[in-house]
């Protein structure tokens, strides 16, 4: 009887190979970025004020209270609250006009107030 000897490639020729073969591809982009989901959070967490454009042009000024994959919860302070779906939403942006919430006052400041009784 007569040993037979396996023939299989070296790990590093295996290597070699499919680097050649995606050398010059780029990966495929990941399916989701969550750039949405984290846009839509820091906007409803700060309650910031925003103007959506409707597709009919019409402009709503408000902020989110909440979201899903199909529609915006739209709070207003001239009007009732809307169920907006975001398929009816040309684009969003923060609202220029709105007043810059309060941060935390500056070192100087309280130093000038003087301590607290």
């Amino acid at each position: 009887m007569t040993q037979r000897k396996l023939i299989r490639p070296r790990l590093s020729e295996v290597k070699e190979k499919q680097q050649k073969i995606t050398k010059g591809k780029k990966p495929a982009p990941p399916e989701q970025t969550y750039a949405e989901i984290y846009y839509y959070q820091k906007q409803m967490h700060h309650r910031t004020p925003m103007i959506l454009v409707l597709l009919d042009g019409e402009r709503l000024k408000g902020w989110i209270e909440w979201w899903d994959t199909a529609c915006i919860k739209f709070n207003r302070h001239d009007g009732p609250n809307l169920l907006v779906p975001k398929h009816s939403i040309k684009y969003m942006f923060k609202d220029p006009e709105a007043p810059e919430r309060p941060t935390m006052r500056p070192e100087s400041a309280r130093e000038e107030s003087g301590p607290r009784e």
